[in-house]
């Protein structure tokens, strides 16, 4: 195999965590590159004092990378001679096999400088095993970042060579189970779509919220006697986690109708959350809700948990990116099987738009009309309808009556059939079903009131 001597890489196209944590969790290495930038001069880089002035500029840059675990495309391709049988034993034919060559950045630390995080793949929490360690924190605090500064020595590639299209057929094998197991993806936010998180300061928030809407809560059974009484009767659970250097403290308040909805899309859909809050948040109330809920970790893995603070530095801060979830989202035209719920449709919005993929629920403060009027749906119930509904009529659409069987499995042509309907173009008759049979409801509920009461 020949092996180029210069590796040019392009950091606008850079490949997101999915890309990395296949490498690192199915491939290994074939071998390391390392650049050993630090100082062999008296000039002083200010808050790089071990490197070299001529290579600070290099360290600028690769950080960000570093610290979301993107993976650099090498433009240069590695070519396999293999020797092939020819028809007469005393020949062979030369065949060419391409391979392309990936780096991982790692930046390299002061052996004399203590740091809080570990810059190599390893865990985030007990709840994300799989996880490489990407060190949003330093993204959010100011003294964490200088204390990186002083500690960096230089940089290591992770050097990964695989066949040209290799993690494109891997991505491409990912897009069509989808349709093979008839379920779609469906990517969750986290924080006032699905929980309220309240420190203990703010819990009386919930009492006006609940006198506001002029009633008093449903009370379930009583989990837990520790719970404040805001929280009497709720599924409600404490968590503790480490931030910006300090212990913080959380009271989590499930959404209404939280377990019922996860375990009945999950039928329908590939579940996965997407939060902008920072990692050992989200692994400590997905711990928490495994909990109160036995089986949720079954139904939103590990894998399929991120945070969007991850690529902080590589995306608009406050934006999210469907690319942070799956590898095939890379392609426009291999976005058509997911389904986006979000309190807030703004953070879809950017380079790429993925606004007319969202359904929008509305924002959960921590109390619903439904918690003091039995008869009301929940938001979590009326969604359900709406995503029930998208994935009918998105198969509809691909299938036709082609599979009056309901098959599993579908053909090639199925297949193809599947690529051409769009989410986005699924909505709009979605949106226009539901509001007929909310409007036939309210006809008929109130041609039931008019009989009730001529029958008086």
């Amino acid at each position: 195999m020949k092996i180029p001597c210069e590796f040019k890489i392009d950091l606008n196209s850079a490949l997101y965590i999915p890309y990395t944590r296949h490498l690192y969790n199915s491939q290994r290495p074939s071998f390391t590159l390392d650049f050993d930038l630090r100082n062999k001069s008296e000039d002083l880089v200010p808050g790089y004092p071990h490197l070299d002035p001529a290579y600070s500029r290099i360290a600028e840059t690769l950080i960000p990378f570093a610290i979301a675990n993107h993976v650099f495309v090498c433009d240069s391709c590695c070519v396999a001679a293999k020797a092939t049988p020819s028809e007469t034993a005393y020949e062979s034919v030369q065949e060419e096999k391409r391979y392309r060559v990936y780096l991982v950045p790692k930046i390299k630390m002061a052996d004399d400088v203590k740091t809080d995080y570990s810059f190599a793949s390893g865990l985030v929490d007990e709840y994300m095993k799989d996880y490489l360690k990407l060190n949003t924190e330093w993204s959010f605090a100011p003294h964490l970042r200088e204390q990186m500064k002083k500690s960096v020595t230089g940089v290591q590639f992770k050097a990964f060579v695989l066949p040209e299209r290799g993690l494109d057929e891997w991505a491409e094998i990912l897009y069509r189970r989808v349709f093979k197991t008839k379920r779609l993806h469906l990517i969750l936010d986290l924080d006032k779509t699905l929980i309220r998180a309240f420190p203990e300061k703010d819990l009386s928030g919930i009492t006006k919220l609940r006198e506001q809407l002029g009633g008093k809560m449903i009370q379930k059974k009583q989990r837990d006697k520790d719970l404040p009484d805001e929280l009497s009767g709720t599924d409600s659970f404490k968590i503790t986690f480490q931030f910006n250097g300090k212990e913080r403290t959380l009271w989590i308040k499930p959404r209404p109708y939280l377990k019922e909805f996860l375990f009945a899309a999950s039928k329908r859909y590939e579940i996965s959350v997407l939060s902008m809050g920072v990692p050992q948040y989200i692994a400590k109330v997905m711990l928490g809700l495994d909990k109160i809920y036995p089986g949720i970790s079954k139904l939103v893995p590990p894998e399929r948990v991120m945070s969007s603070a991850y690529t902080i530095a590589k995306f608009r801060k406050g934006n999210k990116d469907l690319r942070m979830m799956y590898p095939f989202c890379r392609f426009s035209d291999r976005r058509n099987t997911v389904v986006i719920v979000d309190d807030s449709i703004d953070v879809w919005e950017g380079k790429e738009n993925f606004r007319g993929l969202v359904f929008p629920i509305s924002r959960y403060e921590g109390y619903e009309p439904s918690e003091i009027v039995q008869s009301k749906k929940s938001s979590l119930e009326k969604c359900l309808d709406h995503l029930n509904l998208v994935q009918e009529f998105f198969y509809k659409d691909a299938l036709g009556d082609s599979d009056p069987d309901g098959n599993r499995v579908l053909s090639d042509e199925q297949l193809q059939g599947c690529r051409s309907v769009a989410v986005e173009k699924v909505w709009p008759k979605v949106y226009k079903l539901v509001a007929e049979r909310s409007k036939q409801k309210s006809v008929s509920a109130r041609t039931i009131k008019l009989a009730d009461e001529g029958n008086e």
